[in-house]
């Protein structure tokens, strides 16, 4: 249990919730817009991590671990969502959610913590310390809230989206009102200003949702005003100014609403859904039956309802005692003999708030879920192992398998082919992705600079010496195809000042500026040439490296194939190299590239920051607007054999001071010292602590 301050309560949502998760952010103030640009892909690298270890460990090579990953994205959620969805709801959940969950839950808890946690992002600060939550939602892995000065903020599981909220920058957009969280996506419901035919200016209800879309969720009527949204788990409903259901997503008839019944109060659960009428108060349940979880208590006058993300629901009657029905196992519908202002539901749990405003709850105790804290509430809401609660003055404190943690700040990032590292501002290393060989296991200790290839990494401590991990690590041992000792630096290395990881070679500017390889070198990328400068940046691609000069020169050595040794002369800033392609920043900003660029065109400049990853190169331009969109397009296939057919995507639209691209992935450093990636298969968007 954690009690956090109004401040930085944000800033420690950096917490794990069965699996790695992100915080998001939605501005509804224009002139303050901080949304996060996150998409995790954790379900597909859940399922990656055990399909693509297995098979690149059974390969022993780095084809094979391609393969994980990228075979990794669609399988892990089509067996780690669509099957264990599928499965589980038409199994009546018993086989579906003990295969789903354990899959997406247990295995997804095991692989994901020690593979450094699955999707999520380290998360943001409220943009103003008077900024204080007003309503909460809280869904399966993942939650949303809404702020005092009208934000929508959201953490959890993204491997769909449904913890990135979307941009409302519509001029006649006015509020957001609530929000609603379901199993893969979420909606929030708002006011704009409209325009009628006869130029009349109205206000009128809006609904928006972002997530998982697959099934058509995402999309409401337009030719309706809706309101009292509820995101379920693959549809979404609301009411109409009558009361009467609409829904939109994957609709069963089976599951559906009588069109005759007019409600005042709407929920979705788990192929379920409840609501209050709008004469009587009386409860109306349809859907799935197997835990009489459609069957309510009879009855007129109920003040409330809660359905939750589980298999049964809650309502607080007339003289506000709780009555419930459903799945009776772990006590969940069990309510205590006391009056009761509002209650949520869980998934094997409830919480409620005593008229003394005392947070009580019941059912499962597993993750201390039931544990709540001491104190008054105003606002309570159940997730499926978690609660988190409100104080009077907008605090926000959570208990159960939620545990806030402090948001890790860093002050460089590196991106390889399937995991990632970052140095801390204290000085110590994060790597997370895949585990195999050690390369999410970083020294301990203070060090200065870190960088990643396909396989291995290296980081320089705070004495000068460079320490590498991964595969390549042990010179006396051939550990499998990939092992070039590019993770073994030459013991006489001395103190180095800049480090440099390739594909399968490693290279360091040794104090005073001399340049020193080793690891494959087929293509002499290992044969560092004696120059007549000192070395200011060294930069490597797959099987070349190139350094830099202070005066702008540049120098590259390996392999030429492609012309990756065909350096303009030019005067660069600064030199970036990946795959084999390498481009330099020039004295006006502009990007000049060398190599292997494909078929991607670099467009004018000039740009702030740039980053040339081994199929990824990302640009953000000089702007004098508050967004500024960082663009990462490929620059070569992801997937050999593939055409070589660029795609692209936003990375982040925020102020950034580094920016560091990967294979068909990329992450930011922003200004605020978090970082911020996305991307094809991105390793994890956010680190394990």
């Amino acid at each position: 249990m954690n009690s956090l301050s109004l401040k930085n309560q944000l800033q420690s949502l950096y917490y794990t919730l069965v699996l790695g998760l992100t915080l998001n952010v939605l501005g509804c103030d224009r002139s303050r817009t901080t949304s996060e640009m996150i998409a995790g892909e954790s379900g597909g690298m859940e399922a990656g991590e055990i399909a693509g270890t297995t098979a690149g460990e059974e390969a022993g090579t780095t084809a094979g671990e391609i393969a994980g990953v990228e075979g990794g994205e669609s399988a892990g959620e089509s067996a780690g969502e669509s099957a264990g969805e599928s499965a589980g709801e038409s199994a009546g959940e018993s086989a579906g959610e003990s295969a789903g969950e354990s899959a997406g839950e247990s295995a997804g808890e095991s692989a994901g913590e020690s593979a450094g946690e699955s999707a999520g992002e380290s998360a943001g600060e409220m943009a103003s310390t008077d900024e204080q939550w007003t309503t909460l939602d809280m869904g399966w892995e993942h939650g949303c809230g809404l702020s005092s000065l009208g934000d929508v903020y959201c953490w959890g599981r993204n491997q769909q989206g449904q913890a990135q909220p979307p941009q409302l920058t519509e001029e006649n957009f006015i509020s957001v009102e609530r929000v609603s969280v379901g199993r893969y996506h979420s909606c929030l419901e708002g006011t704009e200003r409209h325009n009628s035919d006869d130029a009349v200016e109205e206000d009128r209800s809006i609904i928006r949702c972002w997530g998982r879309s697959n099934e058509g969720q995402l999309i409401p009527p337009d030719d309706l005003e809706l309101h009292q949204v509820s995101a379920g788990w693959r549809e979404t409903c609301a009411l109409d100014e009558e009361g009467q259901v609409h829904c939109w997503g994957e609709l069963d008839s089976e599951r559906l609403p009588s069109s005759e019944l007019r409600l005042s109060e709407l929920h979705l659960s788990q192929g379920f859904g409840c609501g209050l009428d709008k004469t009587d108060a009386s409860i109306h349940c349809w859907g799935r039956n197997e835990y009489r979880q459609a069957e309510p208590p009879l009855g007129v006058g109920y003040r409330s309802l809660s359905v939750g993300v589980g298999k049964h629901a809650c309502a607080i009657d007339g003289e506000g005692y709780a009555r419930c029905w459903g799945d009776t196992s772990d006590g969940k519908t069990l309510a205590p003999a006391l009056p009761l202002k509002s209650l949520s539901v869980g998934r094997d749990h409830t919480c409620a708030l005593t008229e003394e405003n005392q947070a009580l709850c019941w059912g499962l105790n597993e993750q201390e879920q039931i544990s709540a804290p001491a104190g008054a509430f105003t606002w309570i809401s159940s997730g499926a192992h978690f609660s988190c609660g409100l104080r009077a003055e907008g605090t926000l404190v959570c208990w159960g398998g939620l545990t806030p943690e402090p948001t890790p700040l860093f002050q460089q990032v590196a991106v390889g082919l399937a995991h990632t590292c970052a140095l801390k501002v204290d000085q110590s290393l994060s790597c997370w992705g895949w585990p195999r060989a050690g390369r999410t296991l970083p020294p301990t200790g203070a060090h200065l600079q870190v960088d990643v290839g396909d396989e291995h990494s290296c980081a320089i401590s705070s004495e000068g010496a460079v320490k590498c991990w991964g595969v390549g690590v042990d010179p006396t041992r051939f550990e499998r195809d990939g092992d070039f000792d590019q993770a073994s630096p030459p013991p006489d290395l001395g103190v180095v000042s800049l480090i440099s990881v390739g594909n399968r070679h490693t290279c360091a500017a040794i104090e005073g500026g001399a340049i020193r390889c080793w690891g494959d070198n087929s293509s002499g990328q290992s044969e560092a040439p004696n120059l007549p400068w000192a070395v200011t940046q060294v930069t490597s691609g797959s099987r070349h490296s190139c350094a830099l000069s202070e005066s702008g020169q540049v120098a590259c050595w390996g392999a030429n194939d492609r012309e990756q040794l065909s350096s303009p002369d030019l005067v660069f800033h600064r030199i970036d190299a990946g795959g084999d392609l390498t481009c330099g920043q020039t004295e006006d900003f502009s990007i000049a590239c060398w190599g292997d660029r494909g078929s991607v065109t670099i467009p004018e400049g000039p740009f702030q920051h740039f980053s040339v990853g081994e199929k990824t190169l990302c640009l953000t331009p000089f702007t004098d607007e508050q967004v500024v969109e960082t663009h990462c397009e490929t620059h070569s296939a992801l997937r050999s054999g593939e055409a070589d057919t660029p795609w692209s995507f936003i990375l982040d639209q925020r102020i950034l001071t580094a920016l560091v691209a990967g294979h068909g992935q990329a992450c930011a450093l922003r200004a605020d010292e978090r970082l911020s990636c996305q991307g094809n298969h991105s390793p994890l968007s956010r680190p394990r602590e």
